[in-house]
């Protein structure tokens, strides 16, 4: 054999190099051929139609486009959305359904509906940052009238800003396509609101509606709360207050007639190792020589000299810098973590930590050291030490982390998933398999890691973990908590024992004040005197302050259906047209005790303010959909919008498990 290789030594080097040489030259051919990943189908419908891997992938960031702009659609149908479907997989197929149908329907815009759209979210919300304000006493009427225009301008641009952001995540697109994403959400709801509108109703049913809903009673009305009694309550003794605890204590809130509950939800102490992206920016070191790299890179033809485009390239040199730094840290970190756990036996991604784990596993303070050190020496800057927040004493909940700066804004994400950082209490047990985050308490959260809207990182790690149960006793739920509820029951109680008294000054003089000040005078000295709101106007769905002061907000307290109910129950037998000066003060005077916000509601009656011509005219269409939506909900057992009503419609067969695609 090496006899006959020797003999044919050439011409075998001369065939087995040609044939090197044409599976080198075939492979680009060969792959060019083979299907793509993206165009893999991974659903069909009844019509043909094929959903794809690549459709899902443009769904998923269409989605993510929602969640940052619009968020709004995303929320369930009773909170003014669709109501999508919860399940992140299921979700990404429902948006394709919806938008295809909004689409064949006509009625999807171009990039200017989606500008029409960032108007609209502009303007609602600054509409409720100004409530916002005005309630709580930082702006006047005056002031929310002039700053609200300068608020609609600001959220305008930041939602600009956000479209340009969006568009930069993936090459292929730009500002105007995240601007026909948001077309396809207007889209969504012309066809959702289409549907609700189709019914039409009589004249006699229209002027019915008109009643039902927008016909108003004009109030004057306070709320007297418990709490300003609760310095004269005598303290309790510990076995007094230790007996009230145990009523509440494995109980949920929403649950009791008081909204007294100490069931705790799973805690954490925890510890967060924070990568500031704008400290990296600032570390960068200019080199100038890269800086006329990327002048010259520029094919701009308005781009100027190298002088005048000179700050413009440094932010571009400092940019990519901190970027590049963030990428070398996440990889350190992620580095030291998978070496602290190297050699430990693991089940789905979890890891047996041994007995001795506190003392062994990575401390913070180390990897930050460790970090620094390796930047500093990789890109020749001279960084400080990194924040560390450390929350080593107090237990917090999900609503706690939500509240702290950064971390609490912050997400984690998992392939098509994203996690808020307050959800990690409840990571804590969950399998990987069902959820995509892993938490174990003592193991630093570096793959992945918490990004904020500003692009900086946070490793957190669990110190601690108190499970979800009841308060284990009265410090655990926090003294203080349960001593104010303790007393403003008591003091609720002693004010509701007065309702029959201050009802009757209400009926005797029909001013809301005197039976105010009735109500105080066992109160503390010094007391402030809760305030009256005028002219507001009940109708059976809502409490407003009507069109004249719009940007002052309804005390939520009153905000309810008992204090509704009450007023239209005590208003029924009134003719629509009666003048103010024909109701008594007897028949005026309504007092409703509020259980669930601890307080009393006193309120005299003005007028009944119905609908007027003029006004049903202008809100004709208000009026219509919100009766035939109603009628249509009450009809209707489940949303035709639902994944489940979509799917039996359209025929939606699933071809691969896109749960299994995620893990």
């Amino acid at each position: 054999m090496l006899k006959f290789i020797r003999k044919f030594q050439l011409p075998i080097l001369v065939v087995g190099g040609s044939l090197l040489m044409v599976v080198f030259l075939l492979e680009p051919v060969l792959t060019r051929l083979s299907p793509s990943q993206a165009n893999a189908k991974i659903a069909t419908l009844a019509s043909g139609k094929k959903i794809t891997a690549g459709d899902r992938q443009m769904a998923q960031f269409e989605l993510d486009v929602l969640k940052n702009i619009y968020p709004q659609i995303l929320q369930p149908r009773n909170q003014g959305g669709v109501g999508f479907d919860p399940d992140s997989s299921k979700r990404v197929l429902h948006w394709i359904m919806l938008s295809n149908q909004a689409m064949d329907a006509g009625l999807v815009g171009d990039a200017a509906d989606g500008r029409a759209l960032i108007a609209a979210v502009a303007d609602q919300t600054a509409m409720f940052s100004i409530r916002q304000q005005t309630q709580q006493g930082l702006i006047t009427q005056v002031e929310a009238e002039t700053q609200y225009p300068i608020l609609v301008a600001q959220f305008t641009t930041q939602l600009n800003n956000r479209v340009a952001s969006l568009s930069g995540m993936v090459p292929s697109i730009n500002p105007d396509d995240v601007l026909r994403i948001l077309a396809k959400a207007q889209g969504i709801m012309r066809l959702v609101d289409l549907y609700y509108s189709t019914p039409a109703l009589s004249d006699l049913g229209a002027r019915k509606a008109a009643h039902t809903f927008f016909d108003a009673i004009a109030v004057n009305a306070a709320t007297i709360p418990a709490s300003v009694f609760t310095s004269t309550i005598a303290d309790p003794t510990e076995e007094e207050l230790q007996a009230f605890f145990d009523l509440y204590k494995d109980k949920f809130i929403k649950d009791t007639e008081f909204a007294i509950g100490y069931q705790q939800p799973t805690r954490v102490r925890l510890a967060y190792l924070k990568m500031d992206r704008q400290m990296l920016f600032n570390a960068a070191k200019i080199d100038r020589v890269e800086l006329v790299k990327l002048h010259k890179k520029n094919t701009d033809p308005d781009k100027g000299d190298f002088a005048s485009a000179r700050p413009a390239l440094e932010r571009k040199y400092r940019d990519d810098q901190a970027t590049k730094m963030m990428i070398e840290a996440d990889r350190l970190i992620r580095s030291l973590v998978q070496q602290s756990v190297k050699g430990l036996p693991s089940t789905s991604g979890r890891y047996e930590l041994p007995e001795d784990w506190d003392t062994r596993r990575p401390q913070l303070e180390k990897i930050a050291e460790s970090v620094v050190t390796g930047l500093n020496e990789q890109f020749g800057v001279r960084l400080p030490t990194l924040s560390i927040n450390v929350f080593g004493s107090d237990w917090l909940n999900a609503d706690q982390i939500n509240a702290l700066p950064g971390f609490g804004t912050a997400t984690y994400r998992v392939g098509s998933k994203q996690f808020p950082a307050p959800l990690i209490p409840a990571m804590i047990n969950a399998k990987s398999s069902s959820k995509g985050l892993i938490v174990q308490p003592g193991l630093p959260l570096a793959d992945p890691a918490a990004t904020d809207a500003e692009d900086n990182r946070y490793y957190a790690v669990i110190l601690e973990i108190n499970e979800s149960g009841p308060s284990h006793s009265i410090d655990d739920a926090g003294r203080q908590r349960v001593l104010k509820d303790y007393k403003e029951i008591k003091a609720y109680k002693t004010l509701i024992n007065r309702t029959d008294e201050l009802h009757t000054i209400l009926a005797s003089t029909g001013e809301v004040s005197d039976a105010l000040n009735a109500a105080i005078t066992t109160a503390a000295e010094g007391t402030t005197t809760p305030n009256i709101q005028s002219n507001i106007l009940v109708t059976r769905e809502t409490v407003n302050t009507g069109r004249m002061a719009r940007f002052i907000p309804v005390n939520p307290a009153i905000n309810i259906p008992a204090f509704r109910d009450a007023v239209l129950d005590a208003t029924d037998s009134l003719d629509p047209l009666t003048k103010p000066d024909a109701i008594d003060n007897e028949s005026r005077a309504i007092t409703v005790a509020l259980p669930a916000s601890r307080s009393l509601a006193l309120a005299t009656i003005v007028a009944p303010r119905p609908m007027t011509t003029e006004q049903f005219q202008a809100r004709s269409n208000q009026v219509l959909f919100t009766q035939i939506r109603t009628e249509l909900a009450d009809a209707i057992e489940s949303n035709p919008f639902s994944f489940d009503a979509l799917s039996t419609r359209l025929g939606l067969v699933v071809l691969k498990d896109l749960k299994d695609e995620d893990s």
